[in-house]
C-alpha cells in the first residue's frame, strides 16, 4: 500500500503548534500543578470547620443550620473525589466521619466507603490518573515535534503516522475525560445551589412548609 506524505507545508504547519504547545505546555502543567497542591490543605479546613453550629430560640434557624451541615460535608466528601480525579494519589482521599444521630449519615457512610475503596483499588493499580494521561500526551507531543524537526524520512513514515495517531487518541480521550468530569462538577453544584435556594425560600414563608412531593413537612423532612 502506498504512504501518502504530509506536504512540506502541512509539516510547517504541524511543527509550529507542536512549538507553541512546548513553549506553553510545561509552564502550564507547572502552574497546575502547584494549583493542585493547595487544594488539600482548603480541604482539610473545610473538614476542620464541619460543625453544626447552635441555634437558640430559633426552630427555622435550627432546620437552616442542620441542612447546611448536610451540604457542607456532601460537598466535601464529593469535592475530594474530583480533586483525586486530578491528581496522582489516592492518600489525598478524605473518610469523612458523620455523626449516626443524622439518619442520612449511613446512606453517605455506605456511599464514601464503596466510593473510596473503588478510587484506591484502581490508584493502586496505576491503570489511570489524569496527570499520566497528561504526561502520555507530553511525551508524544515532543516526539512528534522532534520528527517533525528532523524531518520525516520515507522509512519513518509508518512510526510517524503511529505517533500522531497515538497523539490524537490521548489528546481525545483526554478531553473527554475533563469535560465529564466537568459537567458532572457543574451539576453537582446546580443541584446545590437549588436546594440551599428552595430551602432558604420555605424557611422564610414557614417553618412548617408542606412538600406534596415527599408528602412530609420541611421541618420533618429536613430533621428526619
Amino acid at each position: 500500500m502506498d504512504v501518502i506524505l504530509p506536504s512540506t507545508q502541512a509539516l510547517q504547519n504541524s511543527l509550529s503548534r507542536l512549538d507553541l504547545h512546548l513553549m506553553h505546555g510545561d509552564s502550564i502543567l507547572v502552574q497546575r500543578t502547584l494549583e493542585l497542591k493547595i487544594v488539600p490543605p482548603i480541604l482539610n479546613k473545610l473538614v476542620e470547620s464541619l460543625d453544626l453550629p447552635k441555634v437558640k430560640n430559633s426552630a427555622k434557624g435550627k432546620v437552616l443550620m442542620r441542612t447546611m451541615y448536610r451540604v457542607k460535608v456532601e460537598t466535601v466528601f464529593i469535592c475530594s473525589v474530583f480533586a483525586l480525579a486530578i491528581s496522582d494519589s489516592a492518600r489525598k482521599l478524605f473518610d469523612l466521619n458523620v455523626d449516626d444521630k443524622y439518619r442520612w449519615a449511613q446512606a453517605l457512610t455506605s456511599l464514601q466507603t464503596s466510593i473510596n475503596s473503588k478510587i484506591r483499588k484502581l490508584y493502586s493499580t496505576r491503570r489511570f490518573t489524569v496527570s499520566k494521561v497528561l504526561e502520555a500526551v507530553d511525551t508524544s507531543v515532543k516526539k512528534l515535534y522532534s520528527m517533525i524537526q528532523d524531518g520525516v524520512d520515507p522509512i519513518e513514515v509508518e512510526a510517524f503516522q503511529n505517533s500522531v495517531s497515538n497523539l490524537a487518541r490521548r489528546a481525545e480521550g483526554l478531553s473527554q475525560g475533563l469535560d465529564l468530569l466537568t459537567n458532572q462538577y457543574d451539576g453537582f453544584f446546580h443541584v446545590v445551589l437549588t436546594g440551599r435556594d428552595a430551602l432558604l425560600c420555605n424557611v422564610r414563608e414557614s417553618g412548617t412548609v408542606s412538600d406534596p412531593k415527599l408528602g412530609c413537612k420541611v421541618v420533618e423532612r429536613v430533621q428526619c
